[in-house]
């Protein structure tokens, strides 16, 4: 197993002090960060429309062994909901295009992050997938509503070799022990306040060993609970705990 380790995002200010040191220029904190792990998901995608000069300055800014995922915008997820027309397919290609070109080989895995009341309709995720999802790139589902659980949806994302993020947050279910592809995609956003808490080293401990357990092919592990630098601490617990399970 090739374990992909990180955050949610990398650019915040109540990490200084905390991870980053405090003199360090905001310029050159995805630098300092890639030396401490070798995956970030990106999350300023899921809300504009990034330059590829951007990209291509973040692929600049990392050692070539690091990678990174990245949250669709949310304009397909929660504006447009999954339905397709002209509009959403011509957008698709304002996101993809320059993320591809910017990143090149770094970009591993694409999020699609859905919203708690949008059900499961794989009929209108089948026609999405075929008209919009328009890449090579692995792409894994985080859907937050009970009916992404089901036995149908499962049979259908491994049919079409979709991915399915087990996220844990107290605001809705998931399934660690679901696999729809040789790789998985575990996304943490916080014990008991979503975002904010920090898992104990029991926590840590239970999910690295279950993950040590199921032997996906590759891991993308991304911690969301980052106020105050809480992300970076059970990121690197979780990476010391798996290796001595």
């Amino acid at each position: 197993m090739r374990l992909f380790i990180g955050t949610a995002g990398w650019n915040y200010y109540d990490w200084k002090g905390i991870f980053y040191p405090d003199d360090l220029p905001s310029k050159k904190q995805l630098e300092f960060y890639s030396q401490h792990f070798n995956l970030v998901e990106i999350n300023v995608s899921f809300y504009r429309f990034v330059r590829e000069s951007t990209y291509r300055k973040w692929h600049e800014q990392t050692p070539d062994d690091f990678s990174f995922t990245a949250k669709i915008h949310r304009y397909f997820s929660h504006l447009k909901r999954l339905q397709v027309d002209e509009e959403v397919i011509s957008t698709w290609t304002k996101f993809i295009e320059p993320l591809q070109a910017g990143l090149k080989g770094k970009i591993k895995a694409l999020l699609l992050q859905l919203p708690p009341s949008l059900k499961a309709d794989i009929p209108v995720l089948e026609h999405w997938l075929q008209n919009v999802y328009k890449t090579e790139i692995p792409l894994f589902i985080e859907g937050r509503h009970a009916s992404w659980l089901s036995d149908n949806v499962v049979n259908f994302l491994k049919e079409n070799n979709v991915g399915f993020v087990f996220s844990h947050c107290i605001k809705w279910d998931s399934d660690p022990r679901i696999k729809t592809t040789e790789d998985t995609y575990w996304r943490f956003h916080g014990p008991q306040k979503p975002f904010y808490s920090i898992y104990s080293e029991e926590e840590m401990q239970q999910f690295a060993c279950l993950l040590n357990d199921l032997q996906p092919r590759q891991a993308f592990v991304i911690f969301n609970n980052t106020y105050r630098g809480n992300a970076v601490q059970n990121a690197q617990q979780f990476a010391k705990l798996l290796a001595s399970c």
